[in-house]
């Protein structure tokens, strides 16, 4: 089991105690109530409410450092035999324990001290056995039983994790040869008419590859780092298309150490590239700015191209596709990915997440 899968366990476990001591507090609470109510109306001398309740709440308290070890019965894939023995011991360890705490504060806090004696202490500890054995056995129950529906939910969550996680590198994998077909295709444009800038092209691919290997099974960088790359892809494709291309940066400082998805932005620059530069002869701009506003990153791609085209399906091609899944199974509901048009012409690719560094 890695570092992060046994720190979540041990944070669930501490979830778990917490949960068991908010119902015992409910529980005592109840318990002192009714029984102070019984007791009222059955005996003529009213019981004392503070020493009932004091009673009642360390019954049920000392219920709560029992919770870890009822987890640790339900998360053991054991046989049934040693299952059933484990269970039973725990439980007559924990019923000697708890009257045995309580025969004892009782004798040494609410009786008289001169008639402390151990023939009185043996006594109160019979009688507790007697009397708590059946309510101790359906407690130790029930608690079981809450605590095998938490391992349950444990075991659900932990499984849509890892669904989650097989599914991002899925679509990061997907994502990768489609960005470097596209990167080569570049190349392939200059290698006869060009063959130096094919060259620098090689090179800056070289670079993108070194920077993809190191980040193999990392699924978010920093921004700063999704930047760098794309500064590399964009120089890839400034060789291709020369003076018919100018790139624009505004990076706010703030928002540079945010994690992002990684290849991000590829195919949000590939898309504005393809369709907002290419098909027009006059020079075109491509600006990229981001920004950190409060809790969030937002991230602007814009070109001063034609626009989404009436059929927006060829401007939604594998790229992006993949990018509105990828945030859709990291951020669900608390994200933004927008495309439109602008009223200056050109499209607008917008996208903002939680400020994570």
């Amino acid at each position: 089991m890695d570092g992060v899968a046994a720190s979540s366990r041990r944070s669930s476990a501490l979830n778990f105690v917490l949960a068991v001591l908010l119902a015992a507090t409910l529980a005592g609470v109840i318990f002192s109530f009714r029984h102070y109510v019984l007791l009222s109306t059955r005996n003529p001398v009213i019981p004392r409410p503070l020493r009932l309740f004091f009673f009642e709440m360390l019954n049920w308290y000392l219920w709560v450092p029992f919770a870890p070890f009822a987890l640790s019965l339900v998360r053991r894939r054991t046989r049934w035999p040693i299952l059933l023995a484990s269970s039973i011991g725990g439980w007559l360890t924990h019923l000697v324990a708890n009257v045995t705490i309580r025969s004892l504060v009782v004798l040494v806090f609410f009786s008289n001290r001169e008639a402390f004696a151990l023939d009185r202490l043996s006594t109160q500890f019979r009688n507790g056995l007697t009397i708590d054995s059946i309510p101790s056995l359906l407690t130790f129950l029930a608690l079981l039983c809450a605590a095998y529906a938490w391992h349950q939910n444990e075991r659900s969550i932990q499984l849509e994790a890892e669904l989650s996680r097989a599914e991002l590198q899925a679509l990061r994998a997907q994502l990768q040869p489609h960005f470097l077909f596209n990167t080569l295709n570049s190349i392939s444009v200059l290698v006869e008419d060009d063959p130096k800038g094919a060259n620098t092209m090689l090179l800056h691919l070289s670079d993108i590859l070194r920077v993809m290997m190191h980040r193999t099974g990392t699924p978010e960088v920093s921004l700063r780092e999704e930047l760098e790359l794309i500064r590399s892809y964009l120089e890839i494709e400034q060789v291709r298309f020369g003076s018919r291309l100018t790139v624009r940066f505004e990076s706010d400082p703030e928002a540079n150490e945010a994690r992002v998805p990684s290849l991000l932005l590829q195919p949000l620059v590939e898309n504005a590239v393809r369709h907002g530069i290419a098909p027009r002869s006059v020079p075109g701009l491509i600006e990229i700015s981001t920004q950190r506003n409060n809790g969030n990153v937002r991230i602007v791609v814009r070109d001063n191209g034609g626009g989404m085209p009436a059929d927006q399906s060829k401007s939604n091609g594998v790229g992006l596709r993949n990018t509105r899944a990828r945030l859709e199974l990291l951020y669900g509901k608390n994200h933004q990915f927008v495309l439109q048009n602008l009223s200056t012409g050109g499209l607008e690719s917008l996208i903002e997440i939680p400020y994570r560094a």
